[in-house]
């Protein structure tokens, strides 16, 4: 009996005990399903992790700063706009890539408003860039996203059933009028079977009205109180147009002409009879181009442009990376300086007046020294990124230089080098930059959506030096700087942009002009490590 009872016992405790093993192969085959299931997703979902300064991006083994949302709330006609049956088509800037993220900016946000989805230009070569690129390879995720509709040429031509040499066209062309597969026998095509639209942002801006139907009519007038609220954009010197007139109707394709003298004022261009924002070409921002009644539409829109125009996640996770080495390289501080010097690569030979293209190495000097102080200072690191051989800088900077030459990475791509180095001078603590250039107006709207002061940024023109402590109404031509009216305040409901209680309002009637140096502004603000002031 107390054997079978001792059996008992030990056959109930293995029982128990194969139960428990039971239980634990269970438990742990689930987990590992929920762990496989979880990092299936990491790829695809940009869910952030934030941090007191920084966020870390999923995938990404530095830290680097998301600014960007993925996720808004559309207005019920932006809903219907996603599956829309109407295009818009447009030619690409013919010059660097930040001209043509301008233009594809605007195009973006006319097609938005319009109600229509936007269509991606064929591949092609683009100015200083190696081989055909496309607009995918700049935006990767600009085909997959769902806050605006935008196609490709192809799907374009074989929905509205383009003759056959006309589809070869839209996968890839060539930007030249000799080559068999010329872009602009496509562009040919458009202009002749459908409505044209050609943009000046010299002249003229586009405005939409919230409370407009797109009616099937193309003869609306917009009322008299909402083109005087639109000068807040196009000023007194501008036409407003319709832009539910332009670009609205029953039309199911508009096109837009966009490249400017390469297609059309090629001849007067050459005799200098044409001013290029006159010709098509976007040469502007989008928000000081097409203007909103609405303030809720209007940072509607900037945040469209900044949560969608953006670089692919890897080239942000190289720069977090970049960025993270350069801050371990200073001894007492992880805080740096960041400058973009533009020598060689303009598309004209003279930056403005008679004044030539290569920035004088004394005058590069003077802005260090006022800006980031005199004094030799190994400890302090200045990021610079420019086109200019690397010792025209390194016996002018009193401080250690770096490029992004000295970090390996061979696995970008031209033009994704550029991105980095953009990246990288937005994360710095002060920026210098040279007036009319679109890199440095790149890396300035890349700072004012991260959040840095203002009046961080500044100019190594000495007369436009401090052009950012004071707030400026547009002006041609409004391509030679970013302004304020990008970032500020665009996650807000109805505040338009304003001058902050600091600064001072600025207007000046020519571009020779000098803007006003701040009496306030000394350099060991920032040489001492602190932040600029009025953050």
């Amino acid at each position: 009996k107390d054997f079978k009872q001792t059996l008992g016992w030990m056959m109930r405790d293995d029982h128990n005990r194969r139960s428990q093993k039971k239980q634990k192969k269970r438990l742990f085959f689930v987990v590992v399903v929920v762990a496989l299931c979880v990092c299936s997703l990491v790829p695809f979902v940009p869910t952030t992790t934030k941090t007191t300064k920084t966020t870390r991006l999923w995938g990404c083994p530095s830290m680097t700063h998301k600014y960007w949302h993925t996720e808004e709330v559309l207005f019920k006609e932006e809903e219907d706009a996603l599956t829309s049956e109407r295009y818009l088509t447009f030619v690409p800037d013919m010059g660097g890539f930040n001209n043509v993220r301008l233009a594809f900016e605007t195009a973006l946000v006319l097609a938005k408003a319009s109600r229509r989805t936007l269509v991606l230009p064929p591949r092609q070569n683009f100015y200083l860039m190696e081989g055909k690129r496309s607009f995918v390879d700049f935006f990767p995720d600009i085909l997959t996203q769902r806050r605006a509709p935008v196609t490709t040429t192809t799907k374009f031509l074989r929905a509205v059933d383009a003759p056959e040499h006309v589809r070869r066209l839209g996968r890839a062309c060539e930007p030249t009028h000799r080559a068999e597969d010329s872009c602009f026998r496509l562009y040919d095509y458009l202009e002749t079977n459908f409505r044209t639209f050609v943009p000046n942002t010299f002249d003229t801006c586009v405005a939409f009205e919230s409370s407009s139907s797109f009616s099937s009519s193309t003869t609306t007038s917009m009322s008299r109180k909402k083109k005087k609220n639109a000068t807040t954009t196009c000023g007194d010197d501008r036409v407003v147009v319709d832009g539910e007139a332009a670009l609205g109707g029953p039309e199911g394709v508009v096109h837009l002409r966009s490249s400017g003298a390469l297609t059309h004022h090629l001849e007067e261009f050459r005799r200098g009879r044409a001013e290029p924002s006159r010709m098509g070409r976007l040469l502007s921002p989008f928000y000081a181009y097409v203007h909103f009644d609405d303030p809720r539409r209007t940072n509607f829109y900037k945040r469209l442009v900044r949560d969608v125009v953006r670089f692919d996640r890897r080239v942000h996770c190289v720069a977090g990376e970049v960025v993270q080495k350069i801050r371990r390289r200073g001894s007492s501080s992880s805080s740096f300086a960041a400058m973009h010097v533009r020598r060689g690569d303009f598309q004209f030979r003279k930056n403005h007046g008679d004044r030539e293209l290569e920035d004088d190495q004394g005058e590069i000097a003077e802005a260090l020294e006022v800006i980031l102080g005199g004094d030799d200072d190994d400890d302090q690191t200045l990021f610079v990124a420019t086109d200019a051989p690397r010792d025209s800088f390194e016996a002018v900077a009193k401080r250690r230089v770096v490029f992004l030459a000295d970090f390996q990475h061979d696995d970008l791509t031209d033009f994704e080098r550029g991105f980095v180095d953009a990246l990288v001078a937005s994360e710095a603590q002060i920026f210098l930059g040279t007036w009319f250039s679109t890199f440095t107006s790149l890396i300035v709207r890349l700072r004012g959506y991260r959040g840095h002061p203002d009046n961080s940024s500044f100019f190594i023109d000495r007369s436009r030096r401090f052009a950012t402590f004071g707030f400026e109404p547009f002006r041609f031509p409004f391509y030679m700087r970013e302004w304020q009216h990008a970032w500020r305040d665009i996650d807000t409901l109805q505040t338009l942009p304003a001058p902050r209680p600091w600064e001072s309002r600025i207007h000046l009637t020519s571009n020779l002009d000098a803007y006003p140096t701040p009496d306030v502004f000394t350099s060991h603000h920032i040489s001492r490590g602190s932040l600029p002031m009025n953050e």
